[in-house]
């Protein structure tokens, strides 16, 4: 998944907004085990930008 700042982008698709929902979906069904084993296997990459 790409994030974008809002003076990048105007708007997404309708199927850009289909999209992130299911994966919405999926990354909130996730316990925190799940996401740390998908962390650790290359699956998820947490990007932090900011303070």
């Amino acid at each position: 998944m790409y994030g974008f700042e809002k003076n990048d982008k105007s708007n997404i698709a309708d199927n850009e907004l289909e999209g992130l929902q299911d994966l919405a979906k999926d990354l909130l069904a996730r316990t925190q085990v799940q996401i740390e084993e998908a962390i650790s296997a290359g699956k998820l990459e947490e990007i932090c930008h900011g303070p």
